[in-house]
């Protein structure tokens, strides 16, 4: 390190020492909010992982915990107006991979200080789409217990391309009635543009209270990519008794694209025109059943599912019982009548077993 650094290093660590004496007012660092946007999320993950190498001031007794801390200015300021001390969520003076691990530490929190910047960057605007594989799939009493529907993130088109995309961000809103948690997942295309898996960095998280899946993709080489295609892979896993518990012939499963930054190898945002922001696949049910298989004929609906106060077991024999177990294997009810009073139990997913003369049936129950 040549003289110069050496010495504006030891004045940082002393105008640090000073500062942390008092409360930081002003421009304060929150680790894990790279943007200043006022959360740690995915977004904060496209400046760090643009200016991975970049190196300046460390903080003074820095930490990665969820308070406001002082912190010295550096050389380099994004261009949106961000100081790059924000990106070392970390406060060891280096942008690394290992301030992304603050944003994850961190995640959802929220400081209601801050003020969110932003920054129009002049150029043509490439497409982005969330496009299904499928328009639409068959249910019916044969149907496996789970159905895979698969999508794609597109981005930009031959001869209107991206240039030099780094990374993006994005919100994607899920039905409440018809997902439950964890049944949503990404990852990177192959043979993408972009780059494939070894490539990139990929962090996705949910927000299950709000419905909502929250991903980011970023190079880390400080390269930028040119091109058009499908850059990543999303799956939706469809739960068959969810469906079976409807009314309708037809049920559209909509997402909607809540918040999306694409960003380039400079950190300038791209603006994109997002052709559809409202995507969605139709579940067509249909009463066809295996005749070579006669337990399929007997087979019972759960109404509603999801489900609030009551539950109906329709086709329930007078035989038959049933118990109702919680995620974590324990029984919570039991008995023989076809209807279920739910109404105390806390809301969640809970597993009904069901023996008859037909067998035994494990159905899957959404109380919301």
């Amino acid at each position: 390190m040549k003289l110069q650094h050496l010495l504006s290093f030891f004045l940082a660590l002393s105008l640090s020492g000073l500062q942390a004496q008092t409360q930081c007012t002003d421009d304060c660092v929150w680790p894990g909010d790279a943007n200043n946007d006022g959360i740690a999320n995915v977004f904060d993950l496209l400046p760090i992982g643009v200016n991975i190498g970049e190196q300046g001031y460390p903080r003074f007794d820095a930490s990665s915990e969820w308070v406001p801390q002082q912190a010295i200015d550096w050389e380099q300021t994004s261009p949106d107006g961000i100081n790059y001390k924000h990106f070392d969520s970390d406060g060891d003076g280096y942008i690394t991979l290992a301030d992304m691990n603050v944003v994850n530490a961190n995640y959802s929190a929220i400081n209601n200080g801050s003020i969110v910047q932003t920054s129009d960057v002049p150029q043509d605007m490439p497409t982005f789409a969330l496009i299904f594989d499928t328009e639409e799939i068959n249910f019916n009493p044969d149907s496996p217990e789970d159905l895979v529907v698969t999508a794609g993130l597109y981005v930009a088109e031959p001869l209107q391309p991206i240039y030099d995309l780094h990374g993006l961000a994005m919100q994607l809103q899920y039905p409440q009635d018809l997902a439950l948690p964890h049944t949503i997942s990404f990852a990177p295309a192959t043979s993408s543009f972009f780059g494939e898996e070894g490539e990139i960095y990929m962090q996705e998280e949910e927000i299950a209270q709000y419905n909502r899946m929250e991903v980011a993709f970023t190079r880390t080489d400080g390269t930028g990519k040119t091109g058009n295609g499908r850059i990543a892979d999303i799956e939706f896993i469809v739960i068959g008794d969810i469906i079976g518990g409807r009314a309708e012939q037809e049920v559209d499963y909509y997402v909607h694209i809540n918040d999306l930054k694409l960003i380039d190898k400079k950190g300038n945002y791209i603006q994109v025109d997002i052709l559809n922001p409202n995507p969605h696949f139709t579940i067509i049910k249909e009463n066809t059943t295996d005749t070579n298989n006669p337990s399929t004929t007997n087979s019972l609906s759960i109404i509603p599912n999801p489900a609030t106060d009551l539950i109906w077991i329709e086709g329930l024999s007078a035989n038959a019982e049933w118990s109702l177990y919680d995620m974590q294997g324990r029984n919570i009810l039991h008995n023989s009548q076809n209807q279920i009073d739910v109404a105390a139990l806390p809301r969640g997913v809970y597993l009904l077993q069901i023996k008859h003369e037909g067998g035994t049936e494990v159905h899957k129950v959404v109380l919301q």
